[in-house]
């Protein structure tokens, strides 16, 4: 794992990549200001990443404004792997919003991102027209949005076997957006 010091050093290198292409980095503790060096370095360098994974990096709702920016100049990402961070609903709900219609491989399982992620992801599901796999498990989606999901992914969708149906952590959620969405 490299932290914030690691992150801003690996962020000078990635600035001179302007052929990358694939960029894995799965829990490096990059945290929301990691995600900012590493956001700037890869729109600096104009790289053209076709895969994208930042899972168990702690990011949170802030962390994911970048990767939602990063998304966006991704213009041709196949696949996005940010599991296992908190970015909550409204985290998800950006990055939904931008996902590019080259997307093959989407994974978001394990944000917390419950009601408002899960219509977000259905909404963003019509332009979606490459996807094979998305992976969603662990967002505490209740039964009523596990069913949406499922019309709207299809056999896309991974199995969603640990989602917490827990109605007070949805409520949670919701107030949470209420209050700051």
């Amino acid at each position: 794992s490299f932290g914030l010091e690691g992150t801003k050093s690996l962020s000078r290198a990635l600035e001179h990549c302007s052929q990358l292409k694939y960029l894995n980095l799965n829990d490096c503790l990059l945290g929301d200001d990691g995600m900012e060096y590493v956001y700037k370095a890869v729109c600096d360098a104009g790289a053209p990443l076709e895969y994208l994974f930042v899972s168990s990096n702690e990011l949170t709702k802030s962390g994911s404004t970048y990767l939602m920016q990063l998304v966006k100049k991704c213009t041709i990402l196949k696949s996005l792997h940010a599991e296992e961070n908190e970015m909550s609903s409204i985290g998800i709900r950006n990055i939904a919003g931008v996902i590019p219609s080259s997307i093959e491989e989407l994974c978001l399982g394990w944000n917390e991102c419950g009601k408002i992620g899960a219509k977000s992801l259905v909404s963003a599901s019509k332009t979606m027209m490459k996807l094979r796999h998305i992976h969603l498990d662990g967002n505490m989606f209740l039964e009523d949005e596990m069913n949406s999901l499922k019309e709207a992914f299809g056999g896309c969708l991974l199995d969603m076997d640990e989602n917490d149906d827990d109605e007070d952590v949805d409520e949670m959620l919701n107030e949470s957006y209420s209050e700051h969405g």
